[in-house]
């Protein structure tokens, strides 16, 4: 499948709290804090993206090869306060999401040779899904 959309870029600044049974995604953008519990296995390998042009919108990649199982989920940064969680940080709230599971659902959409295919690769074509 050809890519036809927006360009990505890899975003670095965030931490993950892989606590028991969730993991929690931390973003730090211009000295705030956002914070929200993704939709994710403690084990699974987790990518952020952002879409140039799209400075509140965080994509965050879930790919688990050994459960066969990929998932893309868009979020956004909350403007204004009072929608914080416990923590006292803002959150990014989730605005839309694709997954696909066992290996000839994910073959369907990324191609035979997913696994082998880069991350930001495998997210392009995702995105393509998403309805945000």
């Amino acid at each position: 499948m050809v890519y036809r959309g927006p360009s990505f870029k890899t975003f670095h600044n965030y931490t993950l709290d892989r606590g028991y049974g969730n993991v929690q995604l931390d973003v730090e953008y211009r000295g705030k804090d956002y914070s929200t519990i993704l939709e994710a296995g403690t084990r699974d390998a987790i990518d952020v993206f952002q879409v140039v042009g799209e400075p509140r919108t965080y994509l965050v990649l879930t790919t688990n090869t050994g459960l066969s199982y990929i998932g893309l989920v868009a979020y956004v940064r909350e403007k204004k306060p009072g929608l914080a969680d416990h923590t006292g940080k803002k959150g990014l709230m989730k605005e839309d999401e694709v997954f696909l599971q066992d290996d000839w659902n994910i073959e369907e959409v990324l191609g035979k040779k997913w696994k082998e295919k880069s991350d930001l690769r495998n997210a392009k074509i995702l995105y393509q899904y998403l309805s945000y």
